[in-house]
């Protein structure tokens, strides 16, 4: 999917874990505001290691309106 695609509904309506642990549907979390979701495939992956390492640092950033 690309920015500004339109998230087909069995995949907005799918059950995920939020930051707590609880079980939400993922479609809640863009509900009052946009969302950036990454989804990792495989965290053992020394690349996705790396990406999320320089990901972290920015994510005040990312939840900061502009």
């Amino acid at each position: 999917m690309l920015t500004g695609d339109v998230v087909p509904k069995d995949l907005a309506r799918s059950k995920v874990l939020d930051r707590e642990g609880r079980e939400t549907v993922l479609e809640s979390f863009w509900a009052e505001r946009p969302a950036l979701l990454i989804f990792l495939r495989h965290f053992g992956c020394l690349c996705l290691s790396a990406q999320i390492t320089e990901l972290a640092p920015r994510l005040d950033d990312l939840e900061r309106p502009n």
